[in-house]
């Protein structure tokens, strides 16, 4: 079996090196395409039995990263993960939110800012709406500093309330079409801070540990969560990352259909302590791809 894996060529991201040793541990032929050039790549990848897209980038931009597996689904790729509408709306955050809200997931109070003034009290987080990895996040802790920096935000810009509490990521993986959660991850970073980008891809990365809830709270979450998932139109595997406030409560913050699958990552801790090996998960991950009928990767 072939499968392809397309992603962005000098990213810090290594998620191609692990689905690489995956698939070839597993006997299959991976199929390696940058996607800078995944015009030159369409044969090679219309020919694959199974194609994951987990590049950090197009063409340079992040919001154009969405047109990838528009262009695959295109070609009559089956992929591996959300199907291209689904994954463009999970990729927009402000989008996203709309969705999960309306399902009744508990979000943070937010909204789409275009000027002016926070309109939600401090502190709040300040994130481009289809960037990623938390590039461009910003935690702004009153008037004085908002005034400072609004001048270099990008418009829109999607504003949040800050939700002092719990780091968590919560992800799961599809067998047989039904969800299967793995333990929930805890990423140690200040109860008054954020996970940026800084401490994602620097040399100060968070300890992270098995999130310690009572039962009750655990399916709380994952029912939650499987809420999102079924609103967003999610499929085969996904994270989700969310607060637990101090008061207690449970906030999305957002869904990510390319979960990390670098060493390390949470997605990744989480499969350890289920037992699971990378090269084991990342076959669930295809087993489950492979049984959504229809090359083309937006029909069920």
């Amino acid at each position: 079996m072939r499968v392809g894996i397309v992603h962005t060529a000098g990213s810090a991201c290594r998620c191609h090196v692990a689905l690489r040793g995956a698939a070839t541990g597993l006997g299959h032929a991976a199929v390696v395409v940058p996607c800078e050039k995944i015009d030159a790549a369409r044969q090679r990848l219309a020919a694959c039995d199974l194609v994951f897209e987990h590049a950090d980038t197009f063409r340079g931009s992040h919001e154009a990263r969405p047109r990838l597996r528009f262009m695959l689904e295109r070609w009559g790729c089956r992929l591996a993960g959300a199907p291209a509408a689904a994954a463009a709306v999970a990729d927009d955050k402000a989008a996203a939110h709309r969705v999960m809200e309306a399902a009744g997931v508990p979000m943070a109070r937010w909204r789409l800012w275009r000027g002016g003034g926070a309109g939600l009290g401090f502190p709040v987080v300040v994130k481009r709406p289809l960037a990623h990895g938390s590039a461009d996040l910003r935690l702004i802790q009153g008037a004085a500093e908002w005034g400072k920096a609004a001048i270099k935000f990008p418009r829109p810009a999607l504003v949040e309330e800050f939700v002092e509490g719990r780091e968590l990521a919560v992800a799961g993986y599809e067998v047989r079409g039904r969800i299967s959660w793995l333990p929930v991850v805890e990423i140690s970073v200040s109860s008054r801070g954020v996970y940026s980008r800084g401490l994602k891809v620097g040399a100060r990365n968070p300890k992270k540990k098995q999130a310690r809830l009572p039962a009750a709270r655990l399916r709380e979450l994952r029912r939650l969560a499987a809420r999102a998932w079924r609103a967003l139109g999610l499929r085969h595997y996904a994270r989700f990352d969310v607060r637990l406030g101090a008061e207690g409560r449970f906030r999305f913050l957002e869904a990510n259909v390319r979960p990390s699958l670098e060493p390390g990552s949470e997605l990744m801790l989480a499969a350890k302590w289920a037992g699971l090996t990378s090269e084991k998960l990342i076959g669930r991950f295809i087993a489950a791809a492979l049984s959504t009928a229809g090359r083309n990767s937006g029909k069920r």
